[in-house]
């Protein structure tokens, strides 16, 4: 368990000395307190950094000190951060922005939270979506076709809740993110606070798929 978090250089952090500032070491329960960019993130950052193996990107001269109960990694600092055996899980924004927001506009960013299995059926759901509703609204009628769409649309769509109730429910049951409840429905509102509704990426279709279906 971690003790004491020192920090010579990182973000708004210069010569931080925990036993300077805090009268205790840490217990298994802690909360941190205080405005706005007073650096709260910054301590999440550098447990982080060992749950990721790296250092966070857009930083110079990061340089820390933890100091744990474990005696064979009592000291670790930011050269430790792909040697240790500290096993933690951290849940704050950069969780969320590399996790749940899975698109910007240069594309898909991150395979992490679902994988990239799930978020290519997420995709194809999207364009069958769009065919479909071009097929709808150049009035094509053909039922056979038009039944067989949806079948494959409600299959993807089954497939995909059912990967993100076991996420959701991971979240939940992981201890280390102290959340409280937390089932599909927090997942769907992160997902669409990231805005990944109505995904207007690349086609994962090709041209000729696409064209094969316009004409059923």
């Amino acid at each position: 368990m971690i003790e004491k978090i020192d920090i010579g250089n990182f973000g708004s952090y210069s010569q931080f000395k925990h036993d300077s500032n805090i009268d205790s070491v840490y217990k298994k329960l802690n909360v941190f307190y205080g405005k706005n960019y007073s650096g709260k993130s910054t301590f999440s950052k550098i447990i982080q950094s060992f749950e990721r193996n790296e250092l966070p990107a857009h930083y110079e001269d990061i340089q820390f000190k933890i100091t744990t109960d474990d005696i064979t990694n009592k000291t670790l600092t930011e050269k430790n951060v792909n040697s240790h055996n500290l096993k933690v899980k951290v849940f704050n924004a950069q969780y969320i922005h590399k996790n749940l927001n899975f698109f910007s506009n240069e594309g898909i960013n991150t395979f992490t939270l679902l994988g990239e299995q799930n978020l290519e059926n997420q995709k194809e759901i999207n364009e069958l979506n769009k065919i479909k509703s071009e097929i709808q609204n150049n009035d094509v009628k053909k039922k056979d076709d038009f039944t067989i769409l949806e079948e494959e649309l409600r299959k993807k769509e089954k497939y995909l809740h059912s990967k993100k109730v076991k996420i959701a429910t991971e979240i939940r049951q992981d201890n280390n993110l102290f959340i409280g409840h937390y089932d599909i429905r927090n997942l769907n509102e992160e997902i669409e606070k990231e805005k990944i509704v109505g995904i207007h990426n690349k086609s994962i279709l090709s041209p000729e798929v696409i064209n094969e279906y316009k004409k059923r």
